[in-house]
């Protein structure tokens, strides 16, 4: 599936603030799996039910997916990723 992916300006600052080698391995895990099965993952609920999480060992990809766009909106570790 060709699927269009951008960052949020939020995501790129969570990139960022990650060590060099855990933020290589999130962003090729999502360049090459997420774009490939996007929407396949966990629908958040309540108010972000338009939002999925795509889980990334103990990190969390925070996206919506709509138009074969992925919008990535939040990078950040399990505890802190719902907030």
């Amino acid at each position: 599936m060709d699927c269009k992916l951008q960052f949020d300006k939020k995501a790129i600052k969570d990139l960022q603030t990650l060590g060099k080698d855990v933020a290589k391995r999130i962003l090729s895990k999502i360049e090459f799996e997420l774009v490939n099965k996007p929407g396949a993952d966990k629908r958040l609920k309540g108010d972000k039910s338009e939002f999925y999480s795509y889980r990334i060992g103990s990190y969390r990809v925070i996206y919506e997916f709509s138009d074969n766009v992925i919008v990535v909106y939040k990078i950040s570790h399990r505890k802190n990723a719902y907030d």
